[in-house]
């Protein structure tokens, strides 16, 4: 299935023509683009379905002391709840307000629903987690997702003498899921008291956050599940609209019936 089996010849040059002018884009760039688009199409729901589904395992794994080995099931722990804070609750931000939208016309479209639950239940694993912990979070996927660890330390920026900006000493780090700057030191005093709460124990760091997170991890792998239900009703439903689309565009013969291949 293409990017344009939706739509008629005269909508897709419709939607060319208005990207054109959005973007200033040549004809050939935005075909390009949007036929582009078609793969991350069929691959997020994809990647979205097993890093929810992986990190609900490794989630539980932890809260039943089931994980072996320990120090692997806390690297995914980490690396896999800072996509759902950051990536996945970014990717279905719009879905609430879009749901929220049909109710209000009388609309529901269990796709636009599951899509909100997912959404919620992202916000609810955020919202049961404190400043400082999103610091540790963010501080322990820089771990765990780098070999050397370059974000969290004082770094010198050179400047710019045509601009007239001196060089400096970086000493804060951006932390994207607070929307804020926050000093170095602040953050290993974070990363250090933590750990010292935990017996300088990453397992029990990471099972600790586990238990805190688990019951809305569950709740975001029920909504993934719905998701998955709904996508599907969806691709059924747009099936069997391009049929019957298909079905009324056929001419009609001369003695004004259609005629269709059985």
């Amino acid at each position: 299935m293409g990017i344009y089996d939706n739509f008629t010849e005269a909508e897709q040059e419709a939607i060319i023509a208005s990207a054109m002018e959005r973007m200033d884009l040549t004809r050939e760039q935005v075909e390009r683009f949007l036929e582009a688009r078609e793969r991350p199409a069929k691959r997020n729901p994809i990647l979205e379905r097993q890093w929810v589904r992986n990190l609900y395992v490794v989630c539980e794994a932890l809260r039943k002391g089931e994980a072996e080995p320990d120090g692997l099931f806390a690297l995914a722990f980490w690396i896999g709840l800072y996509g759902v804070l950051k990536e996945l609750r970014h990717g279905f931000r719009h879905a609430p307000e879009t749901m929220e939208h049909l109710r209000k016309v009388g609309k529901c479209h269990p796709f636009i629903t599951a899509s909100a639950a997912v959404f919620d239940a992202c916000a609810a694993i955020r919202g049961a987690l404190s400043d400082e912990e999103i610091v540790f979070i963010t501080f322990m996927r820089q771990i765990h997702a780098h070999v050397y660890q370059a974000g969290f330390e004082h770094a010198v920026e050179r400047g710019n003498p045509q601009q007239n900006q001196p060089s400096s000493v970086r000493d804060k780090q951006m932390i994207p899921l607070l929307r804020r700057h926050v000093p170095v030191e602040e953050a290993h005093r974070i990363l250090d008291a933590i750990s010292a709460k935990n017996g300088h124990d990453e397992i029990r760091v990471a099972t600790n956050f586990a238990h805190k997170v688990g019951p809305f991890v569950d709740q975001l792998e029920t909504a993934m599940k719905s998701l998955e239900v709904g996508r599907e009703q969806d691709r059924i439903d747009s099936e069997r609209w391009r049929a019957r689309r298909a079905s009324d565009a056929v001419p009609l013969p001369a003695d004004g019936q259609a005629t269709r291949s059985r």
